[in-house]
């Protein structure tokens, strides 16, 4: 039942067709100082109870809005001098 299955992966092409249960993560390459799985634990405990995952990872895998254009910031840095 996909509504209690999440895919943990770095790669997105793991979970191309399951969007929707992904919680995605960075590469790790033998750094001992990693904490990315650490990071999700608060996550993977909201996650455990639930009866559908897709009610929690469908609003935690939405985009960040992109940051203001630098022009933007530079233009209000200089009106300001």
């Amino acid at each position: 039942d996909l509504k209690r299955v999440i895919i943990v992966d770095n790669s997105p092409a793991s979970y191309a067709f399951h969007p929707d249960n992904a919680v995605p993560v960075q590469s790790w390459f033998d750094d001992q100082n990693d904490t990315e799985l650490l990071e999700i634990i608060p996550l993977l405990e909201r996650l455990a109870g639930v009866d559908s995952v897709y009610t929690v990872l469908r609003n935690s895998n939405e985009p960040s809005p992109p940051p203001p254009p630098l022009n933007a910031m530079i233009g209000d840095v200089m009106t300001v001098a």
